[in-house]
Order: structure tokens, then sequence, then C-alpha cells
């Protein structure tokens, strides 16, 4: 039985990729590894929201989410994750809200 570390080690590789579709109402679930750290920014994970991703005409918007460290303690709560433990894993959910229109 492989270990949970096997299946997401990422020796070697620079950027973690990957894409989710919604589903009908509206969620989508990520598993990924904790990110690393370089020097002069906090542990941060992209993202990106697109509507209507196969049409040319779609909305795109891109943000942060930060995990809790002492760079990004001053910096404001509303992208910070609440990361909690359980099971031998880290959980953290964000709600986004999208206005149409």
């Amino acid at each position: 039985m492989k270990d949970i570390n096997d299946r997401f080690d990422t020796t070697g590789q620079r950027f973690l990729r990957g894409h989710q579709v919604t589903d009908r109402d509206g969620s989508a679930r990520f598993t990924t590894i904790f990110p690393g750290w370089y020097r002069g920014r906090t542990v941060h994970i992209h993202f990106m929201i697109r509507t209507s991703p196969g049409d040319d005409i779609g909305e795109e918007f891109a943000s942060q989410l930060y995990f809790d460290d002492g760079i990004f303690r001053s910096g404001g709560s509303q992208l910070l994750l609440d990361v909690t433990e359980g099971g031998g894993v880290y959980r953290a959910i964000f709600d986004i809200g999208l206005q149409d229109g």
C-alpha cells in the first residue's frame, strides 16, 4: 500500500497545475500538497475562476489564498485559509461567491 506522501511526491517539479469543473451546486474540491516556501513570499496557492471556459466570451477572476505565517500575519483575513488537521491530513474550506453581470 502506497503512503499518501508517495502519491504527492513533487520532487523536481516547479509548478503544480490542474483544473476542476464545478458540480450542480457550483462546488469544486481540490486535493493538493502544502506549497513550498521561498524567501520574501508567504506560503500561498493561486487560483483562477472562469465562467464559460469553452466559449470565447466569459469572465476570469484570479487571486491567491494564503496560509497563516510570519510574513502574512498582518495582511488581513479575507484570503487567509483556516486550516484544520485531522486523520493525518490538513483541510481548508474557502467559499467564493461570484455575482453575474
